[in-house]
């Protein structure tokens, strides 16, 4: 995810904003998850 976002950026390397955007994606998908009761996947 954060290749992602840093492609879209248009930066060659990933930075810590990259990682801390994707990491609050991940966040808000779990939480997400968790409300609508989805058991959590491995990874």
């Amino acid at each position: 995810m954060a290749r992602t976002i840093a492609d879209l950026a248009g930066s060659e390397s990933i930075v810590t904003v990259h990682l801390s955007e994707a990491i609050g994606y991940r966040r808000a998908d779990r939480d997400r998850n968790a409300a609508e009761g989805a058991t959590p996947r491995a990874g």
